[in-house]
């Protein structure tokens, strides 16, 4: 371990108390740019406090990552890390996962991250695919992921949902529904505004998104197997 990522490792144990060595291993991957303004000691107090819940609240995401990790394998979160060492491909993804965990607003983009880390372990001929998603998940926002929500569950009883009816589904999306479905299409995840649709790559991404929703609890991990173009694939996993 790097120099910056021990010092980082210290600093976190310190300002939450105890942390998981799992934990602080996904932070010190996913959030190196915060460590510079945390080691400081000079920072004003007021400043070093604003830092500080910077951390808990990334510590919180780094936690949950490690716990969906853990729960879709079946495995310790340091029997992954050793299994992801062994693949520079594979290291590089899980870098590249917990970043995208940690600054993540929604669970569901925490969990498919820790998803498609797992998943790469134990397939790593799907690691670009992944990176694919993982670059997709991170510039998605909680009311992007709404949006999915609603088309996917239409999905599951039709072809095709109306902006009318993600509205009804979820109301509080009709402000900013039109930035957020353009937004979704440029993303290659959705096709055509008005009778919207999830593309091939959209569904794949969403698949465990309706069960999370059910759930509210740790989904299963995304099957073995190429991510993309499997024309078969469904919305509900």
């Amino acid at each position: 371990m790097s120099e910056l990522a021990e010092s980082s490792r210290n600093v976190v144990a310190t300002t939450i108390g105890g942390i998981a060595t799992s934990v602080a291993a996904v932070l010190a991957a996913g959030a190196p740019a915060l460590w510079p303004l945390v080691l400081p000691a000079a920072a004003g107090a007021l400043a070093q406090e604003a830092v500080n819940r910077s951390v808990r609240r990334k510590a919180r995401r780094a936690e949950r990552f490690v716990q969906t990790a853990e729960a879709a394998s079946g495995r310790s979160f340091d029997e992954l890390l050793t299994g992801a060492a062994l693949n520079d491909d594979i290291d590089e993804l899980f870098a590249v996962a917990a970043d995208v965990a940690v600054q993540a607003r929604d669970e569901w983009i925490i969990d498919r991250a820790a998803d498609l880390f797992v998943g790469a372990i134990s397939d790593s001929a799907t690691v670009d695919e992944r990176l694919l998603l993982l670059a997709i998940i991170r510039q998605l926002d909680p009311m992007h992921v709404r949006v999915l929500r609603a088309v996917a569950t239409r999905a599951r009883s039709a072809a095709t949902a109306s902006r009318r009816l993600v509205i009804d589904l979820d109301p509080g999306l009709e402000p900013a529904l039109d930035h957020v479905l353009a937004r979704l299409m440029g993303l290659g995840l959705l096709a055509n505004a008005q009778d919207t649709y999830l593309t091939e790559l959209g569904r794949k991404l969403v698949s465990s998104l309706i069960d999370h929703a059910e759930a509210k609890t740790v989904p299963a991990a995304a099957p073995d197997g190429h991510l993309l173009g499997k024309p078969d694939d469904q919305v509900a996993g």
